[in-house]
């Protein structure tokens, strides 16, 4: 019955008017910071399809992530330009009326001198030509402090459903490959992307699947202990620019450095450059991939 409402919220609609609301913030009282107060965010110009037909996408993006900052999007694979500028929590963008072509979209700071995180936008093979969609930013930037709830993402809703029953896939991550390092110190460890944590608690000889990362762009990959906060955190950084069109595979092997290791092997991440996906299925099957192998000597 209504009066089992956690939240209420009144509005007058206008009867020419489209309109958007997307549920947000923080309903629990203590164990976020920030507790941002839930809330009910409407935009008022919404759209039902593209204005410039089949061979465009309208795409209105929201920041919804209460810990993410002042927020910058830019696209490097078709335009090479910031497409959305200081996008602050809880803010709409205006639609970008785009054409209906596979994107690469990074997600930087607001002052556009850090990636926080890199997505394929691929509006063409998703077939949106003609849609008018929403792209949310949506989850944590440190979901490890926050009750281990979901990490930060862009996640697609349509202009027909609500955006929590999305039928369409979220864009799609990067993340890192495999650990092969048997040191106990790093038995299980968290992967960093940039500042964005990719895989909470991974497990010696355990694997990553296979995803998409972005070409071209200087990428960090921080390796660091499980009870990590930040990026900063990392046992050890190393640097990549990846190559258009090539699979890599990358293996966590060495030790630490610590005593009662014979010999002691520097730690280091191994790369191959010519991996293959033999396996891979369609995004929208479900599936980013063959597996790839976790492999610590610490454990």
């Amino acid at each position: 019955m209504a009066s089992d409402a956690i939240f209420n919220q009144t509005f007058i609609l206008d009867p020419n008017e489209t309109y958007l609301v997307v549920a947000s913030g923080i309903v629990s009282g203590s164990g976020y910071a920030p507790a941002t107060p839930f809330t009910l965010e409407v935009f008022a110009q919404g759209r039902e399809s593209a204005v410039g037909g089949a061979l465009t996408t309208d795409v209105l993006v929201m920041h919804g992530a209460t810990d993410a900052p002042t927020v910058d999007v830019y696209e490097s694979a078709v335009t090479s330009s910031t497409v959305v500028d200081d996008l602050s929590y809880p803010a709409f963008a205006g639609y970008l009326e785009l054409p209906n072509l596979d994107f690469t979209l990074q997600v930087r700071t607001g002052d556009n001198s850090t990636i926080v995180a890199a997505y394929a936008a691929p509006l063409s093979s998703l077939g949106l030509g003609g849609a008018a969609i929403t792209v949310l930013a949506s989850g944590f930037l440190n979901p490890a402090v926050k009750q281990q709830r979901p990490a930060f993402g862009l996640w697609v809703a349509l202009a027909a459903v609500h955006w929590w029953n999305c039928p369409v896939p979220a864009f799609q991550q990067p993340a890192p490959g495999n650990h092969n390092c048997a040191d106990l110190g790093a038995s299980v460890v968290d992967i960093w992307l940039n500042n964005t944590l990719l895989i909470d608690n991974f497990n010696f000889r355990t694997a990553s699947p296979f995803v998409d990362l972005q070409a071209g762009v200087d990428l960090t990959v921080g390796v660091a202990p499980p009870t990590s906060t930040q990026a900063s955190d990392a046992l050890v950084q190393v640097n990549y620019n990846l190559t258009e069109g090539s699979t890599y595979v990358l293996v966590a092997s060495g030790t630490l450095g610590g005593p009662g290791y014979a010999p002691a092997t520097p730690f280091s991440i191994e790369v191959f450059d010519q991996g293959v996906e033999a396996e891979r299925r369609r995004h929208d099957d479900g599936c980013t991939g063959v597996a790839r192998c976790h492999r610590c000597p610490n454990s």
